[in-house]
């Protein structure tokens, strides 16, 4: 299979993707994990992250974590981090032209209020993207062919991109793709493994990602340069549960979750296919760890190195503008790379 748009991911940014590129691509995307089960990968238990009410995803690959200090996530499955998030969005930057698409795809923006998502913020232009039965929205409802398949790892020959998938049918061995474009959507994990299996990131290599700085704490305390969502006792209790529907009911007690300006560099190596940090630093706890570069060079130019239609969206490939939701810096991201805006 040659001359093909290949796209490969199944969560927030494969599906905004889908929505807001005019280009044909055929969609790759772990939306069911099980059958990696059978094939020759370890779960890595360190990077699943899951919630009681919401469906459950593995984690696979050759990478494992060596710190009790470092929270990284991988969620392979359809619609990944959005069957656990809160949603939260902010309109700022986004043209009307995307709020509109989004519209028309059953992606409603919410303002923010205890009675409607049973949160606020202290900048009104956040929101809360739901569906029309007032849920949180789960980009999984977005409905539209995805391959069942892991990306293993890839390679260039003479300007091709050569793709090689795990499937959740036929042979246990991998299935190879030729493509002309390929859209890394995938998460910072999958990432990470798909480079070291490939053999373009190293042992040894130097590899960084940033955070603001997030804590929770009980609100309201408005604090200049930061921004804050404040939830009711029962809103936090159901996002930490994983259940998506808005109860509107015991309204009392706000508890903040506060983005400062501040931010956390992590900088660590692979060696022995362990990600290994330099040193103790906490870092992760915001879960919108972004802008990953290798030995000083951002994801972005190491990619187009290999293949200027070699492409990346979502966290790791976003330098996030302020503290905050990251969704809707993703957004712009796609829009400018697929040359939207």
């Amino acid at each position: 299979m040659a001359d093909k748009n290949i796209i490969i991911g199944s969560g927030f940014s494969a599906h905004m993707h889908h929505i807001l590129s005019s280009e044909p691509y055929l969609h790759y995307g772990v939306t069911n994990g099980n059958f990696l089960f059978r094939k020759k990968l370890d779960r890595t238990i360190e990077f699943e992250c899951n919630k009681i009410f919401s469906k459950k995803s593995f984690s696979f690959g050759k990478l494992r974590l060596n710190s009790k200090f470092i929270k990284l996530h991988d969620r392979l499955i359809d619609g990944g981090n959005s069957k656990i998030w809160g949603g939260f969005f902010d309109i700022t930057n986004i043209p009307k032209s995307i709020i509109n698409k989004m519209k028309i795809n059953g992606i409603l923006l919410k303002r923010m209020s205890l009675n409607a998502t049973g949160s606020y913020s202290n900048f009104p232009n956040i929101f809360q993207l739901q569906n029309c039965n007032g849920s949180i929205y789960d980009f999984s409802e977005n409905r539209f062919e995805i391959k069942n398949s892991y990306l293993n790892r890839i390679s260039i020959d003479n300007n091709k991109i050569i793709l090689y998938f795990y499937s959740d049918v036929g042979c246990d061995e991998e299935q190879i793709i030729y493509a002309d474009k390929a859209v890394l959507a995938i998460g910072t994990i999958q990432l990470l493994n798909v480079l070291y299996n490939s053999d373009y990131l190293k042992d040894g290599d130097n590899i960084s990602l940033e955070e603001y700085k997030m804590e929770y704490a009980l609100g309201p305390r408005f604090t200049k340069d930061s921004t804050s969502i404040y939830y009711t006792f029962i809103r936090a209790l159901n996002h930490y549960l994983g259940i998506r529907k808005n109860f509107n009911i015991l309204k009392f007690r706000l508890i903040e979750q506060k983005f400062t300006i501040q931010k956390n560099i992590i900088h660590f190596r692979i060696d022995k296919n362990e990600i290994l940090p330099f040193n103790n630093a906490k870092f992760g706890n915001s879960i919108h760890y972004c802008n990953l570069n290798i030995n000083n060079v951002d994801i972005n130019h190491f990619l187009k190195s290999l293949n200027p239609n070699l492409i990346g969206i979502g966290m790791p490939f976003v330098k996030q503008l302020k503290p905050g939701p990251i969704s809707n810096d993703i957004v712009l991201d796609i829009a400018k790379k697929i040359n939207y805006l």
